[in-house]
């Protein structure tokens, strides 16, 4: 008979742990909670929900170096969390301690019905970062195990792994501490980068994250932003990394570009490169069509802006293993729209678009009096 383990690793999150596994009542015929230590958490409170539950808990020690309350490597911790289910268990479930299932008699159904020589992804509905995306989660215990201590990912053993399978299952990721979380990793990536450990895929995520940072202050083309243009530049030659995250660099790139020539007040050309370079690894994603838009826009292009952000608007919602942000379908390319008509000189439809932005996204409405007087 085959059977399902939950794993969950936590900290002291006891709350949104107690929500995670309710969430769960009816999947799982095993439960394995790994507490994580580290300086300064209590997990009294965390032991106590995992011991109502009746659940095989196991421990993971930050190292005695590290100065900070969180983890320092979840790819050990998790490895900690499967291997504690028993030997009988088929399946590994995971699931963080801040998610939530839906449907989980249903979830078990379609789990069962798979022989043991899948890896299973699910549909993840992240609220705080507005997105959905794919991810693999469910896997035949003792075919696979985690490596990396941040983002970290499942090596298989191809030779027990017949297929991959995408179910209808779907995981609501809600982190009341997504800002923390988000500081977290960057400390952990940076540690990793600094000590020489990181892999390309790692070092992506690494100035990924100094990339948007330079964003959110306002800093463009500063030095640290030019660093990871030098850097996304070199890993789009890498063999290893992946064509997500190929796409992402030729669209910082594109970004980074875009911003230069309105700066410098020199021509897009290096900006179109990189967006064209986007296309050719994936048509349907919204993010280069939006770009293009804005960039023909500040060209003074505003007839052909309008076909790129239509585009961008009419793109189908559909599930991939991309992480799919929504704004680039919704609120941003009818917001850009609306500058378009103004500048147009038709206020009728500058005002529809602004509206339709505003109703997306409520920070739009700072515009209203742009639109409507």
């Amino acid at each position: 008979m085959k059977k399902i383990g939950l794993s969950i690793i936590v900290s002291d999150r006891h709350e949104e742990l107690d929500r995670a596994i309710q969430s769960a009542e009816g999947l799982y015929d095993y439960l394995s909670i790994t507490l994580v230590h580290a300086k300064g958490l209590d997990l009294k409170q965390t032991e106590e929900v995992a011991r109502k539950y009746n659940a095989i808990i196991s421990h993971y020690h930050t190292d005695e170096k590290w100065k900070h309350s969180f983890i320092d490597d979840f790819g050990a911790a998790r490895n900690i969390a499967w291997q504690g289910l028993p030997e009988d268990c088929t399946w590994v479930f995971l699931m963080d301690s801040d998610d939530i299932l839906k449907d989980p008699k249903d979830a078990r159904k379609m789990i069962l019905k798979y022989e043991p020589n899948f890896v299973i992804f699910v549909r993840i509905n992240n609220l705080l970062a507005h997105g959905s995306f794919l991810q693999q989660r469910i896997w035949m215990r003792g075919t696979a195990r985690f490596k990396d201590r941040i983002h970290e990912t499942l090596v298989y053993n191809k030779k027990l792994i017949k297929d991959y399978v995408e179910t209808k299952i779907v995981i609501v990721h809600d982190s009341k501490t997504q800002e923390d979380s988000g500081k977290r990793n960057f400390i952990i990536l940076k540690d990793v980068v600094g000590n020489g450990q990181a892999s390309n895929r790692i070092l992506f995520h690494y100035y990924e994250k100094v990339y948007i940072q330079e964003i959110k202050k306002e800093r463009a083309l500063s030095t640290r932003m030019r660093k990871a243009i030098k850097q996304f530049s070199l890993l789009t030659k890498k063999k290893d990394v992946s064509p997500q995250q190929r796409f992402r660099c030729h669209y910082f790139m594109a970004d980074f570009y875009s911003m230069k020539a309105r700066e410098e007040k020199g021509t897009f050309e290096s900006a179109i490169a990189h967006i064209m370079e986007c296309l050719k690894i994936e048509i349907d994603k919204a993010d280069p069509y939006f770009l293009m838009g804005r960039l023909l826009y500040a060209s003074g292009r505003f007839q052909e802006s309008i076909l790129w952000l239509n585009i961008a608007i009419g793109l189908p919602n559909h599930l991939t293993y991309w992480h799919d942000i929504k704004e680039f379908r919704t609120s941003m390319p009818h917001a850009q729209l609306a500058l378009c008509y103004k500048a147009l000189n038709k206020p009728k439809e500058a005002v529809q678009h602004h509206a339709l932005a505003r109703a997306y996204d409520k920070k739009f409405e700072k515009y209203d009096g742009t639109y409507f007087r």
